[in-house]
């Protein structure tokens, strides 16, 4: 009998060794969330507080800077930032994304073949400055650059004029008369400032800012 009382004393003691482990636990815990709380939103603060300043370094840098390649270069990290790589390999519905990948494809197949003949067909016959709507302002939301595919077409562009430019297949005059046509399909980017009187000293303040920026 003696023996089954401290069994039982002991039983008892165990359990409430354990309740008050369980409820220790459980002050704990509700004292150490809260701080642990705090210190998460503390480190995510200081972080994107550490990625403003940064971002704002570059924006002034960019803005300050007279120095291009410091420009290209700090334009580049910015854009990285925000995402560009990502947003430059998906598709997006401002252009027709299947038809400048057709006539990549085309221009990759006539650079291996290397037949300048065909080249400058291709391009009097397809060379336009907004083909497949490529030059929408959306497609231009950073800095530097624009969808790959978009980037890899122009390339593959002036590698194709370069090729045609060095070609000796070509007589001189045929490779005159391709630019000199190229040209006039292409157009060229203009400024026309229209008025006189008051709006002519407006138009000379316009031109002064162009030439010094």
């Amino acid at each position: 009998f003696f023996f089954a009382m401290i069994e039982h004393i002991v039983l008892i003691l165990l359990r409430g060794l354990l309740l008050l482990r369980h409820y220790g636990l459980m002050v704990l815990d509700t004292l150490i969330n809260p701080i642990s709380y705090v210190k998460n939103y503390g480190v995510k603060y200081i972080s994107k507080a550490g990625a403003r300043r940064h971002t704002r370094r570059l924006r002034k840098t960019i803005a300050t800077t007279e120095d291009y390649q410091t420009w290209v270069i700090t334009a580049k990290r910015l854009d990285s930032e925000f995402g560009y790589s990502e947003w430059s390999e998906v598709a997006s519905r401002f252009f027709d994304g299947e038809e400048v990948k057709s006539r990549l494809a085309d221009l990759e197949k006539l650079l291996m073949q290397q037949d300048p003949h065909a080249m400058v067909f291709h391009l009097r016959l397809g060379l336009n400055r907004n083909l497949s709507g490529m030059s929408h302002e959306a497609l231009f939301p950073y800095y530097c650059g624009t969808k790959k595919v978009l980037e890899q077409y122009v390339m593959k562009v002036v590698d194709t004029i370069e090729f045609v430019y060095q070609s000796q297949s070509l007589t001189l005059q045929d490779r005159a008369s391709f630019f000199h046509d190229t040209l006039q399909s292409y157009g060229r980017t203009a400024l026309i400032l229209s008025g006189g009187s008051a709006l002519g000293l407006y138009h000379l303040g316009v031109l002064k800012a162009l030439r010094d920026a």
